[in-house]
């Protein structure tokens, strides 16, 4: 199942998706928000800067790409969730 939502507010624009089946929850978002995450342990995207953070069971991976910021977020590694991101770039 997937579940997207749209929302704008002024000059941005973001984009969401939830992605459940039966494995654990999977998000991820892309936003025209020019504003780069400052927190986390730096980690490369496909060769852009981001950053990952943990919060208890759930983490985070936020990076900039040309004019848009893009996360994916759940319960998993950060191997995994930048195997992930790195997709979204095929």
């Amino acid at each position: 199942m997937e579940n997207v939502t749209t929302t704008q507010s002024e000059d941005t624009t973001s984009v969401s998706s939830t992605h459940v089946n039966d494995s654990p929850t999977l998000r991820s978002s892309q936003s025209t928000a020019t504003q780069s995450a400052t927190q986390g342990e730096n980690v490369s995207v496909a060769g852009h800067a981001g950053s990952y953070v943990e919060f208890g069971d759930q983490a985070i991976l936020q990076w900039q790409s040309d004019e848009f910021r893009y996360s994916v977020s759940g319960p998993f590694s950060q191997s995994t969730l930048v195997e992930v991101a790195e997709s979204l770039h095929d």
